[in-house]
C-alpha cells in the first residue's frame, strides 16, 4: 500500500492486479489465497497503527501551537499583567500608617580581641573593628528606617541597648587577651553611644528616641552573677545612668533603667519585654534555643506584669532568631574562639532591626549587617 497525493492510502498496481485476477478466476489455489489474506491482514494492521500515530501527532501539535499562543501573549503582555492597587501607599508625614522604628544593640563586647587564626579566618575584632562596626550599626540603621519610611510614618526610633556591651573580666581568658580595663571599655562605649545618639537626633528627623536598658552578665565586677544586687555590680548600668544624666535636658531622648531582670517597654497597646537573654537557660541540644526560649517566656507571661506581653527580645546566645512571641538578637564582635568551640552556628556580626506598626504590630523584620 502507498500513499496518495491527498495523503491517503492506496493499494499498489499489483495488489490490485492480484484483486482482479482473483475475481475473474472466481477461485484461487487455498495456499495463495491463505497468503494473500495474510498480506492483506498485516497490511491492514499496518495501515491502522500508522493512522492512530498521525492522528496523534496532529493533537500534539495542536496542543504545541496552543502552548505557543499563550507563552507570546504571556512575553507581550507582561509588562502590565500586575497592576497597581487602586489606592496610593499612605507615605511621609502626611499619611494615616503609624510605625515605630527598632535597632537592638546588644552583645558588643568591647575590648575582646578575636584573633583570625583562632576561628579559621571567619572573623577579625579589635577595638578599631568595634568602632567601625558601631559606626556601620548607626548607619544602617537610619539607612533602613528611612526605607520603612516610604509607606509608614514614623517619629520614634527606638535604639533598646541589651548588656554586653563590654567585654568585662570575667574570666581569666579574657583578661588576658582583654584590649583594655573594664573600666576603660565602659568609657569607650559611652563615647560611642553618645556618637551614635547625635547622629540619630540630627540626622533622624525624630521626636522622640526611647532607649530601653538592661545589663548583661560580662559587665559586671563580680567573680559570679547576682540576682538581686546584680544592677549594683554592673558597669553598664552605670554607663545607662550616665547617659541619661547627659541628655536630661534633652526632650527628645528618653532613657528607661531598670534595676530588675525585665524592661518592660509599651508600643502603642502592645508590651515589649527586653532583657538580655542569660536567664534563659540553654545547655546546647538538636532544637537550639528555640524550646527554652519557649517555655521561659511561657513561665514569665504567667506575672501579672508580662500578661499580654507581645514580645520578647534578647541577645546574649549571639543568635539572629525569631518565632511568633520572640525575637533573639545577633552579636556586633561576631564569631571567636568560644562559639567554635561550643559547635555553634556561624553567623556574621549583625544586630536586629524591625519596626512596629499601630494596627498590624512587628513588620519589616530585618538585620543591620556590620561587615563589608
Amino acid at each position: 500500500m502507498t500513499k496518495d497525493g491527498n495523503n491517503r492510502f492506496r493499494l499498489t498496481p499489483e495488489e490490485e492486479e492480484i484483486i482482479l485476477h482473483r475475481r475473474e478466476l472466481g477461485s484461487v489455489p487455498a495456499k495463495e489465497m491463505v497468503q494473500y489474506d495474510r498480506n492483506v491482514s498485516k497490511l491492514g494492521a499496518k495501515y491502522s497503527e500508522l493512522r492512530r500515530k498521525y492522528q496523534r501527532a496532529l493533537k500534539e501539535l495542536d496542543a504545541r501551537d496552543s502552548s505557543l499562543e499563550t507563552l507570546w501573549n504571556l512575553e507581550n503582555s507582561r509588562k502590565t499583567r500586575i497592576k497597581p492597587v487602586s489606592k496610593k501607599p499612605r507615605v511621609g508625614k502626611g499619611g494615616k500608617s503609624q510605625s515605630w522604628a527598632f535597632a537592638i544593640a546588644s552583645d558588643w563586647h568591647a575590648g575582646e580581641y578575636v584573633d583570625p587564626d583562632t576561628v579559621s579566618g571567619l572573623n577579625a575584632f579589635d577595638l578599631e573593628i568595634f568602632q567601625k562596626r558601631t559606626k556601620l550599626f548607626f548607619q544602617r540603621a537610619l539607612y533602613l528606617t528611612d526605607l520603612v519610611r516610604a509607606g509608614t510614618k514614623i517619629d520614634v526610633f527606638v535604639l533598646a541597648l541589651l548588656g554586653d556591651m563590654i567585654s568585662g573580666e570575667i574570666h581569666d581568658e579574657i583578661r588576658e587577651e582583654a584590649l583594655g580595663s573594664a573600666t576603660e571599655m565602659t568609657a569607650l562605649v559611652t563615647d560611642v553611644l553618645c556618637d551614635g545618639i547625635d547622629f540619630l537626633l540630627k540626622e533622624g528627623k525624630f521626636d522622640h528616641i526611647c532607649i530601653p536598658c538592661s545589663f548583661g552578665n560580662h559587665g559586671r565586677n563580680t567573680k559570679e552573677t547576682r540576682s538581686s544586687t546584680a544592677w549594683k555590680t554592673s558597669y553598664e548600668y552605670l554607663m545607662y545612668s550616665f547617659l541619661q544624666k547627659l541628655y536630661m535636658n534633652d526632650e527628645r531622648v528618653h532613657f528607661q533603667l531598670t534595676k530588675g531582670y525585665h524592661n518592660y517597654f509599651d508600643v502603642f497597646d502592645r508590651r515589649i519585654r527586653f532583657h538580655h537573654g542569660d536567664a534563659i537557660r540553654y545547655a546546647g541540644g538538636v532544637g537550639g534555643i528555640t524550646i527554652p526560649v519557649n517555655k521561659a517566656v511561657a513561665q514569665w507571661n504567667k506575672a501579672p506584669s508580662g500578661r499580654n506581653t507581645y514580645l520578647d527580645i534578647f541577645g546574649h546566645y549571639h543568635q539572629s532568631k525569631s518565632d511568633n512571641c520572640w525575637i533573639s538578637n545577633g552579636s556586633l564582635v561576631g564569631y571567636n574562639a568560644y562559639a567554635l568551640k561550643l559547635k555553634a552556628d556561624y553567623e556574621p556580626p549583625r544586630q536586629q532591626f524591625f519596626t512596629i506598626e499601630k494596627d498590624h504590630g512587628l513588620t519589616f523584620p530585618s538585620y543591620i549587617f556590620l561587615d563589608d
